[in-house]
């Protein structure tokens, strides 16, 4: 609740509707531990966790792909902090932009010289990583603004905190 009162806000929503952005577990235990707490593994713990008959199905696990290859975007405002990586935050999105943008060109290329084999079709694989990488292209395209300043809040946030402790 510390964190949510000095004002921070979550840069992933979880499910809602037909978004299946995800993330804001690992999120909130980002946060956490950037804030100087330890998280650990209980294997004694157990949950059980339902999944609709609807979720189980191949489109839907297709679709999956999409989103959790988006959401991993959203969260790389995290991941410089975690590991002390010391470049810019808008050098490391335009450069996975740059790459991911290669990626993904290369692999639609592929996907319509499959297409023109029309006794070939894509495997449920393929569908799943392209997925994937339009996913990830997509959501940096999208939110690169948002993640950058997300970054930067989160960085002043947790200076903060460090500095109060």
């Amino acid at each position: 609740m510390e964190l949510f009162d000095k004002g921070w806000q979550q840069i992933t929503t979880g499910r809602k509707g037909k978004s299946l952005i995800c993330g804001e577990d690992s999120e909130i235990c980002f946060m956490i531990y950037l804030s100087g707490y330890k998280i650990i593994a209980d294997d004694d713990l157990k949950f059980k966790h339902f999944v609709p008959l609807k979720r189980q199905k191949i489109a839907y696990i297709i679709d999956l792909s999409f989103w959790l290859s988006y959401s991993h975007v959203l969260m790389n405002s995290y991941y410089p902090i975690l590991n002390d990586d010391k470049r810019t935050i808008q050098h490391i999105v335009n450069h996975w932009l740059l790459g991911v943008t290669k990626t993904y060109l290369k692999n639609l290329a592929l996907l319509a010289a499959k297409k023109m084999k029309v006794w070939e079709k894509r495997t449920v694989a393929e569908k799943i990583k392209f997925n994937g990488i339009y996913g990830t292209w997509y959501s940096l395209l999208k939110n690169r603004k948002k993640i950058i300043a997300h970054h930067e809040r989160t960085k002043a946030l947790l200076a903060n905190i460090n500095r109060i402790k």
